[in-house]
């Protein structure tokens, strides 16, 4: 399982920040908000996924990259509106997880999380980092 958790982590940092792949243009004419955002489905904690374990690698390997980054603390509006744009691209159910990265210019914003349900309502808790490419 954890040589799993490393391959599909060593993939995403490795290529979709720098390509840019499976990344999608999302847009709200009506609130002004767009960008670019990408995303990937994990697996879930129901079935064996380890999200604790890839969070818990996710500083190392930007590192071991030579990444400049810091903790993520919030998002912004748009930044929401980006994750759920991309999350809404599957169908999904709670605890689900994925990964997105929101692309700003030399920036991205890389989100880890689960889909979990707090007083009836579907919600994203995540931990993430903005990479500086």
């Amino acid at each position: 399982m954890k040589k799993k958790i490393m391959f599909i982590f060593l993939i995403s940092i490795s290529f979709i920040p720098l390509f840019g792949a499976k990344s999608k243009y999302y847009y709200d004419y009506q609130n002004g908000y767009s960008g670019y955002a990408s995303t990937d489905y994990l697996g879930s904690t129901k079935k064996g996924f380890n999200i604790i374990e890839y969070k818990t690698n996710m500083e190392g390997m930007l590192g071991s990259y030579g990444y400049s980054f810091k903790k993520c603390a919030g998002l912004s509006k748009q930044e929401s509106f980006l994750l759920w744009s991309a999350i809404d691209e599957y169908n999904r159910s709670y605890n689900d997880c994925f990964e997105v990265m929101i692309t700003e210019g030399r920036q991205i914003t890389w989100l880890v999380g689960e889909i979990t349900n707090k007083n009836g309502v579907e919600n994203f808790s995540w931990y993430g980092y903005i990479v500086y490419i």
